[in-house]
């Protein structure tokens, strides 16, 4: 197998202890630089054997806690010939001073920095917001391009819009992306934590209401993945009219979004290909939407409403992991398809030395899963941009009786009827 995504935590340790952390291992340890160099080989000769690019990630935990370790690796990527691999780290940015941002920029590895909202939301979310904002400003002294990723939880949602006007001052942040709370690790069990789909479709309309004024003052404007997503979708859309005709939901108006509940979207998505170049965080970007082969509104629908169908088709995969090209590698060298699903007894396939890939391909292949959602309903009904299979998972693990609408399936639908409204 191939390994065109890999992921790398230096450390399982953290400064910070956010209550929605999807570690479920929080002991520290440190990975030694021969399983680096192991993991780091595969990717190599996968390089050499195909010709291909690939994308190694440093996360955790927080890989700032072992500089010499991210330095090591961002050498070894790039002295890879070819220059097709890229490198990326993850960061809360607590520990980003002037030597490491400087280190960062030489080897150019792509920054991505935790961020949850304004520096009051940050503090109550996270803890260490002054600490932060000085790594942000580090950053922006040296001229670091940052992409934020920002989860989305009950502890931030009220202050979506805030989250765009804070950015927006940031001229070196150039994107952000939402990535929903996943009941795993600190989260498994915390109902506390997760925003009610009221709460979801208002926070996502005042943001995108205020990333427009933001971006009408910007020189460079800042680009919401989640949005951009949508709007290929829309431009993918089946044959036939955009806006919805009798008896389809309609999009809602700004300051109406509560009356659209009975019109949320469904779970059902369907995978994109991998893009290796727009993204720093997670195990797999959000590619450019396609046409879906597969009729949501003919598929079967059960007793509860909820439409069945496949997470993903053979030939459109959502991520590397649903192919087994993506590796995340432990500090102890035990090996995952992907960083969401580290310290999961039922996702491990080995070691860097002797890795499970018949296992790894099967962990999340496009046949394994099976989303419940009220698909015939959603504003993106045959054209879904896909959804990570990790995240489908938990949520169904956590959720059993499908009382709820993934979160992920409320941003996109929401956007979508606003995009159809404007």
């Amino acid at each position: 197998m191939t390994v065109r995504y890999l992921v790398l935590w230096p450390t399982a340790a953290c400064d910070l202890a956010c209550p929605y952390c999807y570690r479920r291992n929080r002991r520290g340890g440190r990975m030694g630089i021969e399983v680096a160099d192991a993991a780091l080989d595969l990717v190599a000769d996968g390089v050499r054997a195909t010709g291909r690019p690939a994308h190694v990630q440093l996360a955790g935990g927080e890989p700032t806690l072992v500089p010499d370790l991210v330095e090591h690796v961002a050498r070894r990527v790039a002295a890879i010939p070819g220059g097709r691999v890229t490198c990326g780290i993850q960061t809360n940015a607590t520990h980003l001073d002037g030597d490491m941002v400087a280190m960062l920029r030489r080897h150019r590895v792509r920054v991505g920095v935790s961020l949850d909202g304004p520096p009051q939301v940050q503090e109550q979310a996270r803890g260490s917001a002054a600490s932060t904002f000085r790594g942000l400003l580090e950053l922006a002294r040296a001229d670091v391009p940052v992409r934020v990723t920002t989860v989305l939880s009950a502890l931030n949602v009220d202050h979506l819009g805030e989250l765009a006007v804070t950015l927006g001052g940031l001229p070196h942040v150039t994107g952000f992306g939402l990535d929903p709370l996943v009941p795993i690790g600190s989260a498994a069990g915390r109902e506390d934590l997760v925003p009610s789909e009221e709460a979801v479709v208002a926070g996502v309309t005042a943001l995108h209401r205020c990333l427009a004024q933001v971006n009408a003052m910007r020189a460079d404007p800042l680009r919401w993945r989640e949005l951009e997503t949508v709007r290929a979708a829309l431009r993918h859309a089946p044959s036939g009219p955009t806006r919805p005709g009798p008896g389809q939901p309609r999009p809602p108006a700004t300051g109406e979004t509560s009356r659209i509940r009975s019109t949320y979207p469904c779970c059902i998505r369907t995978p994109t290909p991998a893009d290796d170049s727009s993204h720093t965080g997670t195990s797999s970007p959000r590619g450019n939407p396609v046409r879906n082969d597969v009729n949501c509104h003919a598929d079967v629908v059960d007793p509860s409403g909820r439409t069945l169908l496949p997470l993903a088709m053979p030939n459109r995969p959502y991520c590397h992991a649903a192919v087994g090209e993506s590796l995340a590698v432990a500090p102890d060298g035990s090996v995952y398809p992907c960083s969401q699903a580290v310290g999961d007894v039922a996702s491990r396939v080995g070691t860097i030395d002797d890795v499970d890939w018949d296992g790894l391909r099967r962990r999340f292949a496009h046949d394994v899963h099976t989303l419940r959602g009220p698909c015939h309903r959603c504003a993106l009904a045959d054209r879904c941009p896909g959804d990570c299979p990790s995240r489908v998972e938990a949520n169904a693990l956590a959720d059993l009786e499908h009382r709820h609408t993934p979160l992920t399936c409320l941003i996109d639908d929401t956007l979508a009827r606003l995009e159809i409204a404007s």
